[in-house]
C-alpha cells in the first residue's frame, strides 16, 4: 500500500515555520513508511491558502491513503503510526468535543454559515464537528474534497470538509486528543502531535519558531 504525509506551506511564512516543524513531521513520515509531501505552490486565491489543503484529492490519485498534517504541528518522535490505528476505509480526525450548551450552538451556527454561503444543505451533524488539523483519509475519500462551488470564511476548509464528510456517508474514526492538541503547552509531555495554531499566535516569525524548537528541545530530552 503506498502512503504518504502531507503538509501545506503557501504564503504567509509558513514556509519560514516548516523549518522547525518540518523535521518532526518528515520523521514521523519517514517512521510509517510513507512520503513527505509539501505543497508550496499556491492554486487557490490569495487569503485563501486554508484551502490548499483540499489538494490532497491530487495525491490520492497515486497514493492509497494520506495523513495530512498542519505546518503548524510538531510530532514527537515515538508517536503511534495513524495509518494503523484509523482503518482503511474511515476518515480519521479528532473532534472538537462540543460538551456546553453553548458549544453545541457554536458548532451548529457554524455549519449554518459555512452551508449557505456554499448554497448546500444544513448537514445533520448532530454533535461531530473535527479538526482539519491533522485527517487520514483514503483514495476512496477523493470525492470529499472537490473544489467548493464558492469559497466561505467560517473555518474556510474546516467546516467544508466537515460538511462534506457527512454529504457523501464516510465513515468517521474518533482519533485520540493526544494526536491534535492545541496550543496546550502544559500538557505537551502527554501529546503526540503539539498544534501551534498559527492564526492564534501573533508572535512574529522568529519568535513563534523559538516557541515550536523549545517543545521540540523538551521532548528531545525525554
Amino acid at each position: 500500500m503506498k502512503t504518504a504525509v502531507m503538509t501545506v506551506a503557501v504564503g504567509g511564512d509558513w514556509g519560514d515555520i516548516l523549518l522547525t516543524s518540518g523535521p518532526t513531521i518528515e520523521r514521523y513520515a519517514k517512521k510509517m513508511g510513507s512520503d513527505f509531501i509539501v505543497i508550496r505552490d499556491g492554486k487557490f486565491p490569495t487569503r485563501l491558502h486554508a484551502y490548499e489543503k483540499l489538494r490532497v484529492r491530487e495525491l490520492l490519485d497515486s497514493y492509497d491513503r494520506v495523513v495530512v498534517i498542519d505546518a503548524d504541528c510538531i510530532v514527537r518522535k515515538d508517536t503511534p503510526s495513524l495509518l494503523d490505528l484509523v482503518p482503511v476505509g474511515s476518515f480519521g480526525a479528532v473532534i472538537k468535543p462540543p460538551n456546553p450548551e453553548s458549544e453545541r450552538m457554536w458548532i451548529r451556527g457554524i455549519y449554518e454559515s459555512h452551508a449557505r454561503s456554499l448554497h448546500l444543505p444544513v448537514p445533520n451533524h448532530g454533535d461531530l464537528y473535527f479538526s482539519t488539523g491533522v485527517f487520514v483519509c483514503d483514495r476512496g475519500h477523493r470525492g470529499v474534497f472537490s473544489d467548493p462551488p464558492v469559497y466561505a470564511f467560517a473555518f474556510y476548509e474546516q467546516t467544508y470538509i466537515n460538511i462534506r464528510v457527512i454529504e457523501h456517508g464516510v465513515p468517521f474514526f474518533k482519533i485520540p486528543c493526544a494526536f491534535n492538541c492545541w496550543n496546550v503547552v502544559s500538557r505537551g509531555k502527554e501529546a503526540y502531535v503539539l498544534h501551534y495554531t498559527r492564526s492564534c499566535t501573533k508572535l512574529p516569525t522568529a519568535e513563534y519558531r523559538s516557541l515550536l524548537q523549545k517543545q521540540i528541545d523538551l521532548w528531545e530530552a525525554q
